[in-house]
């Protein structure tokens, strides 16, 4: 996102996270959960024309996020991520799918 010269808002549980990660951390000894979407807020004039929106930030955000393996689901990008993670009861590895991004 660094070549977006625009500002963007960075709204809902991504906020969160840089606000109270730090604190968080310090405290609790892990980070701050965080959150499985991102959402973030474009301003664009209204009635714009199909030419005028291609040239705008939105734009230029979603074909990054495309060309990061995100995918369009109706108004929504996705992301599928698979981790790995100990069992806390058996020590053993297990995979695990985040749904969405």
């Amino acid at each position: 996102m660094k070549s977006i010269n625009t500002r963007i808002c960075l709204l809902g549980g991504w906020a969160v996270y840089h606000t109270v990660n730090d604190y968080f951390s310090n405290k609790k000894k892990r980070p701050y959960l965080g959150s499985r979407d991102i959402d973030f807020g474009i301003y664009l004039k209204p009635m714009m024309s199909k030419s005028e929106l291609i040239s705008t930030t939105l734009f230029k955000v979603l074909n990054i996020l495309e060309s990061e393996g995100f995918q369009a689901e109706g108004i929504r990008y996705r992301k599928d991520i698979t981790y790995k993670s100990k069992n806390p009861n058996d020590g053993k590895m297990t995979s695990s799918q985040n749904e969405s991004i």
